[in-house]
């Protein structure tokens, strides 16, 4: 069984370190397929994971959240990971000729399976302290403002990165150099040792365990939505929304918005992370102990399950990939961020910022510091909601006085208490709430 297992070291995973796939004369092709998949996942992985973390950092909004720290520190993670697999997947001579990275020293042989399993394990632990925070969020939310801070979120981010890495170099005691077949290869040196690590770090540590918690808290934040959004509803049935006020939510969005997005993307992140791990996880165990679970092992039989197997592999190596495109799918903030990193939405970006400036700060500008265009849009839209008041105001004035059965006149001063004909003056309804916003629109009334 030692070499046997020794035979798959050079393209070895968990899968095929640990158990012994029957001799067929066919898998050759799943090898290839294997091996043409992770070239494609690789570079894209690669490319967006840096995109995405240049963007998270690019963004004030996403950067100054702890939601943004955990989404940079998973990208990185991943980043890594992708890496890691990218140095044994040239060293794959079977269809990379002439490049053997791995067997330049111990340490490089070493290094490329400690950053590969340190990564992973990491990638693991973040997606649960990501998920572990939105549930706090969204289940308990005045805790929130005292446990889910900036501190703690970069203290989390950089235990796990440090306990996950510090397991991840059990290749160091038990992976090396060693001739086999006439050839020097990265082998299992220590099978003892390797079992303990794989078992620790590759089995329950990436797969089990984080599967589990985030299957159960996704469950619970997808239950405490479901709930806050019936409360939600029912209270905004009973209040009246004013009408600039939900013009304005449309345009810009609030912090309650930018939360709602952010809970989407975890969400995403999290269901990505059950979804397409989840299957690899139950046949990676399937197939480790397939000779325990049907006695006697037919050959076919031992086979598919070893070609599923290395399916969901590919499958579960996209999760490292996708998180970009979860973030553009989920986020509207994501996306008007990296139109900005590209130079898409630079126009756009400082028309929000001179208004939300101006609205935030309530301070007066002179139109040399505003864009007429600005200035425009801005005053004809308060001019049409002050005439909207205005006639609702007559309105009401019109049903009162039919009401009431008042005089039509309505006198400001009386200079006299008898005569109540003489030196009157008549002024028009005047209402205190109505905002006047001069002709040329200066904003210091508003």
């Amino acid at each position: 069984m030692a070499a046997a297992m020794t035979t798959t070291a050079t393209w070895f995973d968990e899968a095929e370190m640990t158990t012994v796939a029957p001799p067929m004369p066919n898998f050759a092709p799943i090898r290839f397929g294997y091996f043409v998949g992770i070239g494609v996942i690789i570079p894209i992985g690669f490319v967006f994971n840096v995109l995405s973390i240049l963007v998270l950092v690019w963004s004030r909004i996403l950067r100054n959240s702890t939601t943004g720290l955990y989404l940079i520190a998973l990208s990185v993670a991943d980043t890594l990971f992708l890496i890691g697999e990218l140095l044994r997947w040239l060293d794959t001579d079977d269809h990379v000729p002439g490049y053997r990275f791995l067997v330049l020293s111990d340490a490089t042989c070493q290094f490329v399976f400690s950053i590969r399993y340190g990564a992973k394990l990491t990638s693991a632990w973040i997606t649960v302290a990501i998920t572990c925070e939105r549930f706090v969020i969204v289940a308990f939310p005045l805790k929130a403002m005292t446990s889910c801070t900036r501190k703690v979120a970069g203290t989390t981010i950089a235990v796990v990165y440090l306990v996950c890495f510090a397991l991840g170099c059990f290749p160091v005691l038990s992976i090396g150099l060693d001739k086999w077949a006439g050839e020097i290869q990265c082998l299992i040196t220590d099978h003892a040792w390797y079992e303990r690590g794989s078992w620790l770090v590759l089995r329950v540590g990436s797969l089990l365990l984080p599967g589990i918690i985030v299957i159960v808290l996704t469950v619970l934040i997808v239950v405490n939505l479901a709930r806050a959004k019936v409360v939600r509803r029912r209270t905004l049935n009973e209040e009246r929304v004013g009408t600039s006020a939900a013009a304005r939510a449309q345009r810009w969005p609030t912090r309650s918005s930018i939360e709602s997005q952010l809970t989407a993307m975890l969400l995403a992140v999290a269901l990505a992370f059950i979804i397409l791990r989840l299957p690899y996880t139950i046949l990676y165990y399937v197939n480790e102990y397939k000779s325990k679970l049907w006695r006697p092992l037919d050959r076919f039989f031992s086979y598919r399950i070893y070609v599923a197997t290395k399916v969901t592999d590919l499958f579960a190596a996209t999760n490292y990939a996708v998180n970009f495109f979860l973030y553009c799918l989920t986020g509207s903030t994501f996306r008007n961020q990296l139109r900005i990193v590209f130079g898409c939405n630079r126009k756009r970006s400082g028309i929000r910022k001179s208004y939300t400036s101006a609205t935030t700060h309530n301070t007066a500008f002179s139109n040399d510091k505003i864009p007429m265009s600005v200035i425009q849009r801005y005053s004809n839209c308060h001019r049409q909601q002050q005439e909207q008041q205005e006639q609702q105001h007559d309105h009401r004035d019109a049903k009162s006085a039919n009401a009431d059965h008042v005089s039509d006149h309505v006198t400001d001063h009386v200079s006299d208490p008898v005569d109540n004909g003489a030196n009157t003056t008549v002024t028009p309804p005047v209402d205190p709430h109505v905002k006047r916003v001069p002709t040329n629109g200066n904003f210091s009334e508003f």
